[in-house]
Protein backbone atom coordinates (compact mmCIF):
# COMPACT_ATOMS: atom_id res chain seq x y z
CA UNK A 1 0.00 0.00 0.00
CA UNK A 2 1.07 3.58 -0.57
CA UNK A 3 2.04 5.16 2.75
CA UNK A 4 3.52 8.49 1.82
CA UNK A 5 3.59 11.06 -0.95
CA UNK A 6 6.12 13.87 -1.14
CA UNK A 7 6.54 16.64 -3.68
CA UNK A 8 9.71 18.69 -3.94
CA UNK A 9 9.32 22.30 -5.00
CA UNK A 10 12.62 23.21 -6.59
CA UNK A 11 13.32 25.31 -9.64
CA UNK A 12 13.65 22.57 -12.29
CA UNK A 13 11.09 23.47 -14.93
CA UNK A 14 11.80 21.43 -18.03
CA UNK A 15 14.55 19.49 -19.75
CA UNK A 16 16.10 22.64 -21.22
CA UNK A 17 16.05 25.00 -18.24
CA UNK A 18 16.13 24.95 -14.46
CA UNK A 19 17.84 22.33 -12.35
CA UNK A 20 18.02 18.58 -12.89
CA UNK A 21 18.89 15.71 -10.56
CA UNK A 22 22.50 14.57 -10.25
CA UNK A 23 21.91 12.34 -7.21
CA UNK A 24 19.06 11.14 -4.99
CA UNK A 25 19.32 9.80 -1.43
CA UNK A 26 16.22 8.32 0.25
CA UNK A 27 15.82 8.11 4.02
CA UNK A 28 13.04 6.01 5.55
CA UNK A 29 12.37 5.33 9.22
CA UNK A 30 10.10 2.30 9.62
CA UNK A 31 8.81 0.53 12.71
CA UNK A 32 7.75 -3.09 12.22
CA UNK A 33 7.94 -6.26 14.36
CA UNK A 34 9.38 -8.17 11.37
CA UNK A 35 11.06 -5.77 8.92
CA UNK A 36 12.03 -8.72 6.72
CA UNK A 37 8.44 -8.98 5.54
CA UNK A 38 8.55 -5.57 3.88
CA UNK A 39 9.29 -4.49 0.35
CA UNK A 40 10.24 -0.79 0.07
CA UNK A 41 10.50 1.17 -3.17
CA UNK A 42 10.44 4.75 -4.41
CA UNK A 43 8.34 5.97 -7.32
CA UNK A 44 9.66 9.04 -9.12
CA UNK A 45 9.66 10.72 -12.51
CA UNK A 46 10.33 8.57 -15.55
CA UNK A 47 13.22 9.55 -17.78
CA UNK A 48 11.38 9.11 -21.06
CA UNK A 49 8.41 11.33 -21.79
CA UNK A 50 8.67 11.27 -25.56
CA UNK A 51 9.74 14.91 -25.48
CA UNK A 52 13.23 16.37 -25.15
CA UNK A 53 11.66 19.53 -23.76
CA UNK A 54 9.52 18.34 -20.84
CA UNK A 55 10.11 16.10 -17.83
CA UNK A 56 7.57 13.60 -16.61
CA UNK A 57 5.45 15.21 -13.83
CA UNK A 58 4.34 11.93 -12.27
CA UNK A 59 5.77 9.14 -10.16
CA UNK A 60 5.98 6.77 -13.11
CA UNK A 61 9.28 4.98 -12.48
CA UNK A 62 9.91 2.56 -9.60
CA UNK A 63 13.30 1.83 -8.01
CA UNK A 64 13.43 -1.04 -5.50
CA UNK A 65 15.11 -0.04 -2.24
CA UNK A 66 14.63 -3.02 0.09
CA UNK A 67 13.16 -6.48 -0.43
CA UNK A 68 12.77 -9.07 2.30
CA UNK A 69 13.40 -11.87 -0.20
CA UNK A 70 17.00 -10.63 -0.59
CA UNK A 71 17.86 -10.87 3.10
CA UNK A 72 20.40 -13.50 4.04
CA UNK A 73 18.38 -15.59 6.51
CA UNK A 74 18.24 -12.93 9.21
CA UNK A 75 14.71 -13.89 10.25
CA UNK A 76 12.48 -11.32 11.91
CA UNK A 77 14.22 -8.18 13.02
CA UNK A 78 11.79 -6.00 14.97
CA UNK A 79 11.83 -2.42 16.13
CA UNK A 80 12.49 0.92 14.50
CA UNK A 81 14.79 0.79 11.49
CA UNK A 82 16.51 3.77 9.85
CA UNK A 83 17.42 3.20 6.23
CA UNK A 84 19.47 5.71 4.23
CA UNK A 85 19.49 4.44 0.65
CA UNK A 86 22.44 5.82 -1.31
CA UNK A 87 24.05 4.43 -4.47
CA UNK A 88 27.44 5.36 -2.95
CA UNK A 89 26.97 3.38 0.29
CA UNK A 90 29.31 0.47 0.96
CA UNK A 91 26.91 -2.31 2.04
CA UNK A 92 23.63 -3.93 1.07
CA UNK A 93 20.80 -4.59 3.51
CA UNK A 94 21.36 -8.33 3.16
CA UNK A 95 24.96 -7.89 4.37
CA UNK A 96 23.78 -7.16 7.91
CA UNK A 97 21.55 -6.92 10.53
CA UNK A 98 20.30 -9.35 13.11
CA UNK A 99 19.19 -6.63 15.52
CA UNK A 100 18.02 -3.81 13.29
CA UNK A 101 18.92 -1.55 10.42
CA UNK A 102 20.62 1.75 11.11
CA UNK A 103 22.71 3.52 8.51
CA UNK A 104 23.49 3.82 4.81
CA UNK A 105 22.69 1.00 2.41
CA UNK A 106 22.98 0.41 -1.32
CA UNK A 107 19.43 0.13 -2.70
CA UNK A 108 18.38 -3.00 -4.57
CA UNK A 109 17.79 -0.89 -7.70
CA UNK A 110 19.79 2.14 -8.81
CA UNK A 111 18.73 5.63 -7.72
CA UNK A 112 20.97 6.90 -10.51
CA UNK A 113 18.07 6.08 -12.85
CA UNK A 114 16.62 9.47 -11.80
CA UNK A 115 19.68 11.43 -13.00
CA UNK A 116 18.67 14.09 -15.50
CA UNK A 117 15.05 14.29 -14.36
CA UNK A 118 13.44 17.20 -12.56
CA UNK A 119 13.01 17.15 -8.79
CA UNK A 120 9.65 18.86 -9.35
CA UNK A 121 7.50 15.79 -9.59
CA UNK A 122 5.40 13.52 -7.50
CA UNK A 123 7.56 11.19 -5.39
CA UNK A 124 5.94 8.23 -3.64
CA UNK A 125 7.47 5.90 -1.07
CA UNK A 126 5.83 2.49 -1.31
CA UNK A 127 5.86 -0.04 1.54
CA UNK A 128 4.37 -3.49 1.00
CA UNK A 129 3.93 -6.06 3.75
CA UNK A 130 4.39 -9.46 2.11
CA UNK A 131 2.69 -11.35 4.93
CA UNK A 132 -0.57 -9.59 5.77
CA UNK A 133 -2.19 -12.57 7.52
CA UNK A 134 0.08 -12.62 10.60
CA UNK A 135 -1.39 -9.55 12.37
CA UNK A 136 2.05 -7.90 12.56
CA UNK A 137 1.46 -4.22 11.92
CA UNK A 138 4.08 -1.59 11.30
CA UNK A 139 4.18 2.04 10.33
CA UNK A 140 6.25 4.60 8.53
CA UNK A 141 7.66 7.10 11.04
CA UNK A 142 9.20 9.46 8.50
CA UNK A 143 10.84 9.65 5.12
CA UNK A 144 12.72 12.21 3.09
CA UNK A 145 14.51 12.80 -0.19
CA UNK A 146 17.84 14.56 -0.55
CA UNK A 147 18.63 15.87 -4.03
CA UNK A 148 21.89 17.06 -5.52
CA UNK A 149 21.09 19.11 -8.61
CA UNK A 150 22.80 21.10 -11.34
CA UNK A 151 21.70 23.13 -14.35
CA UNK A 152 19.76 20.96 -16.82
CA UNK A 153 21.53 22.49 -19.80
CA UNK A 154 25.21 22.81 -19.12
CA UNK A 155 27.00 25.95 -20.26
CA UNK A 156 30.46 25.39 -21.73
CA UNK A 157 33.05 27.94 -22.70
CA UNK A 158 36.49 27.78 -24.24
CA UNK A 159 39.56 29.93 -24.11
CA UNK A 160 41.93 30.38 -27.03
CA UNK A 161 45.38 29.55 -25.66
CA UNK A 162 47.28 30.24 -28.88
CA UNK A 163 48.64 33.61 -27.74
CA UNK A 164 49.73 32.31 -24.33
CA UNK A 165 51.74 29.37 -25.69
CA UNK A 166 53.25 30.90 -28.83
CA UNK A 167 56.70 30.94 -27.20
CA UNK A 168 56.25 27.99 -24.82
CA UNK A 169 55.43 24.92 -26.91
CA UNK A 170 56.64 22.50 -24.19
CA UNK A 171 53.60 23.35 -22.04
CA UNK A 172 51.10 23.47 -24.90
CA UNK A 173 48.17 21.06 -24.87
CA UNK A 174 48.40 18.24 -27.41
CA UNK A 175 46.49 18.64 -30.69
CA UNK A 176 42.96 17.21 -30.74
CA UNK A 177 42.77 16.62 -34.46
Amino acid sequence: SELGVNTFNGDGEDARSGRCIDKVVVTAVVTHPCINQLRISIMGPGRLTGSPTFHSPSAAHEVLLYNQQRTNGTGCSGGTHTFIFDDDADKYTDDCCQDGFEGEYIPEGRLSEYIGTSPISQWTLVLQDNNVNDNLDGYLTSWSLDFTTSECSKVYSWTNLTATISNDFANAPSPRH
